[in-house]
């Protein structure tokens, strides 16, 4: 991949300001992930993803079992 080139940047300064945005907005897709994953946890009463693990588990299982 060709990096922009910003003004009064070498190509090596403008992939490496590229990356860090990379870098930044990857972390804060992270962040919003590991928000939303305490958040579903808060719903279903768990405190953490051990024993919400199991659950979850059993749930799909009767979701997936053929219906007589």
């Amino acid at each position: 991949m060709r990096p922009l080139l910003y003004e009064g940047l070498t190509r090596k300064e403008s992939r490496v300001l590229e990356l860090r945005q990379i870098v930044h907005e990857r972390a804060r897709a992270e962040k919003t992930a590991k928000n939303y994953v305490s958040m579903v946890l808060s719903k279903l009463g768990f405190e953490n993803r051990a024993p919400a693990a199991p659950y979850i588990a059993q749930v799909e299982y009767q979701r997936q079992r053929p219906r007589p």
